[in-house]
């Protein structure tokens, strides 16, 4: 499966193709620096990817056993998300700081409240210090 993605950058036309892959693989597509990343990153919550889900359970209800999905992961890299190969991947995918306003990189990062400091640490190893953190309460997390 891929995605197409055409932007307008001084009226030129750019398409992209974006392959479901690990974001190591960037080079291979030849794709172009970005302003802006956004990123759900997992929560490191491997096997219990589901556990704060209704479909762990058989038609979401605990007295009718575990389903399927009982004791799986969303994806592989769920048990070993490597911030740090992430946070270098940000520094080369993302464009310089230039010296107009209005033009500099930025990254938006989701990620469970428990990883923001970690997070901040390892964006200030890699040269993002500024950022303003925000937090969204659900009353429900799956």
């Amino acid at each position: 499966m891929k995605e197409i993605i055409q932007s307008e950058p001084r009226q030129r036309k750019i398409k992209i193709e974006l392959f479901n892959d690990h974001f190591q693989n960037y080079k291979r597509y030849h794709i172009p620096k970005a302003q802006l990343v956004i990123a759900d990153i997992p929560y490191n919550l491997g096997a219990n990817a589901y556990a704060s889900s209704t479909e762990w359970y058989i038609d979401g209800n605990n007295k009718n056993g575990e389903s399927d999905k009982a004791g799986k992961q969303f994806f592989d890299t769920d048990k070993n998300f490597n911030l740090a190969e992430y946070m270098h991947f940000c520094s080369k995918m993302l464009i310089n700081e230039p010296k107009e306003r209005g033009k500099a990189p930025a990254m938006i990062i989701f990620c469970s409240f428990e990883q923001q400091h970690t997070i901040i640490e390892y964006g200030k190893k890699y040269g993002f210090n500024k950022y303003i953190p925000l937090t969204f309460i659900k009353n429900y997390s799956a």
